[in-house]
C-alpha cells in the first residue's frame, strides 16, 4: 500500500514538472527595448525612467532613439522609409561590437549587420553612416536598431526608432565595372564600363549608387565579363556633396592588400565614374579615414 502511495505521489510530481516545462519554455520573440518589453508582459518597475527586466536584460524607458551609449539620428521616428535606408549616429568608441537590425513589427527581420566605427568626437564617441538594403516588410510598420554587445556578444544596450515602410518609387542608374570581355588585354586599367541597377528614388541617391558598386557585380553581369577591383566588405564612412565637388570616405578595406598601378587606377576609376554620372558633380576626392593624399599607391 505504501509502494503505491509513492509511486502515485511520484507520478503525480513527474506529471506537474511535464506541464510546467512545457507551459514556461521561453517564448520564440524578440525583447530589444523598452516597449517589447511591456508589450510582452515583462513586469516595470520605477519611474523617470521606468524600467523593464526581461531575459536577464533591463531596459529603460525613453522617448527618443538615444540612449547613454547610443545615438540613432537618421531615420527619426516614424519616418517612411524605404530600401535602402541611409542609417546614421554614433556610439560609444569604447564598445566592443555594434550592430544594425531591421525588422517589420511582426520581428521579421529584414536586414542585419555589423555598423564600422566612423571619426570619434571630443566626448569618446564614433560616429558611423551606412547604407543598408533590406528586404520586403510583410507588415507597413517597423524598427530600426542599432546594438551594442560585449565581448562575449551579449546585448548591452538597443536603440530603436520605430518606422514606417512606404511604397517605393524606382529609378534607372549605372555602376561601373572593369569587362573581360571588352578589354580582354587589360590595355586600358583606368577603362570602366556601366551597367544600369534600379534603385529606389532617395534624396540620397550618389550615396546609394556607391552602395549598388560596392556591393559588386552581379551573377549575371560577371557571366557577361563584368567584374571589380574593389575588395568586398568595404564600408563608405562618408559622401558629402560641396559645390561640385564629391567628397567620398571608406574604411581601411578599400586600400587592403592593393597594389599595382593597374589595379589602384581601375578602383579610382570605378569610384569616380560612378558618382560622375550625376550632373551636379564634376569632381571626386577619395579618402580613406579623412586621408586622401597617400592613398591607393601603385
Amino acid at each position: 500500500m505504501l509502494f503505491r502511495i509513492c509511486f502515485v505521489s511520484l507520478l503525480i510530481f513527474s506529471l506537474a514538472g511535464a506541464v510546467y516545462f512545457f507551459t514556461h519554455q521561453p517564448p520564440n520573440y524578440l525583447i530589444t527595448s523598452f516597449a517589447d518589453c511591456v508589450a510582452h508582459g515583462f513586469p516595470v518597475t520605477g519611474s523617470a525612467p521606468r524600467l523593464c527586466a526581461a531575459r536577464g536584460a533591463i531596459f529603460a524607458e525613453s522617448h527618443s532613439s538615444a540612449t547613454a551609449e547610443i545615438y540613432l539620428t537618421s531615420p527619426i521616428s516614424h519616418e517612411a522609409i524605404a530600401s535602402p535606408v541611409i542609417l546614421r549616429g554614433a556610439f560609444l568608441a569604447s564598445t566592443p561590437r555594434v550592430a544594425y537590425r531591421i525588422r517589420d513589427s511582426a520581428n521579421t527581420i529584414l536586414a542585419e549587420g555589423p555598423i564600422v566605427a566612423g571619426a570619434l568626437d571630443g566626448r569618446g564617441f564614433a560616429s558611423f553612416e551606412t547604407t543598408i538594403g533590406f528586404a520586403d516588410p510583410r507588415l507597413p510598420e517597423g524598427f530600426v536598431e542599432v546594438l551594442t554587445y560585449t565581448s562575449d556578444n551579449v546585448l548591452l544596450r538597443a536603440a530603436s526608432v520605430p518606422v514606417n515602410f512606404s511604397a517605393v518609387e524606382r529609378r534607372a542608374l549605372s555602376v561601373f565595372f572593369s569587362n573581360r570581355v571588352q578589354d580582354p588585354q587589360s590595355l586600358d586599367c583606368a577603362r570602366v564600363y556601366p551597367v544600369s541597377r534600379e534603385i529606389t528614388i532617395s534624396k540620397d541617391v550618389q550615396q546609394v549608387a556607391l552602395a549598388a558598386l560596392l556591393s559588386g557585380p552581379t551573377s549575371e553581369e560577371a557571366a557577361r565579363g563584368y567584374f571589380t577591383h574593389l575588395n568586398d566588405k568595404i564600408t563608405l564612412l562618408s559622401l558629402k556633396i560641396r559645390g561640385s565637388v564629391a567628397y567620398a570616405d571608406f574604411d581601411e578595406r578599400l586600400e587592403y592588400h592593393v597594389g599595382g598601378s593597374c589595379r589602384v587606377g581601375a578602383i579610382r576609376a570605378q569610384i569616380t565614374e560612378t558618382l560622375l554620372q550625376f550632373p551636379e558633380v564634376k569632381e571626386v576626392v577619395i579618402s580613406v579615414r579623412g586621408r586622401s593624399r597617400d592613398i591607393l599607391q601603385p
